[in-house]
């Protein structure tokens, strides 16, 4: 992740924490990925929620930016999935939008 990326992502967190708790409520981390072009089912999005507060007690910064990673990773591997189900990009803009994370070399996937 790049100092450019981390500043993306918590000027993200910070946006979608609207009621200021330093923790995202599910509703808010789904706006979050969604605002940054990721989208997941709503059992997938549910499972993951679970899975951080389980690990970190809530969606704290560390915990969002962790999970950021992780996807990440999947995308630089070329894989679509990466246990919580798959990352769909939904449009152009996205795919536009991760460029400037400077994940121009990944291969996206196509959008449909």
């Amino acid at each position: 992740m790049t100092p450019a990326q981390l500043e993306e992502f918590e000027s993200t967190f910070r946006y979608f924490d609207k009621d200021e708790t330093n923790t995202l409520n599910i509703a808010e981390m789904v706006a979050a990925l969604a605002s940054l072009g990721i989208v997941y089912s709503e059992g997938d999005l549910d499972m993951i929620y679970d899975q951080l507060v389980s690990e970190y007690g809530a969606v704290t910064f560390e915990a969002f930016i962790n999970l950021l990673v992780r996807m990440l990773s999947v995308v630089d591997s070329g894989v679509e999935s990466n246990g919580f189900g798959h990352v769909r990009w939904t449009s152009q803009k996205t795919r536009r939008r991760l460029t400037s994370f400077g994940m121009h070399s990944v291969g996206l996937p196509k959008t449909r």
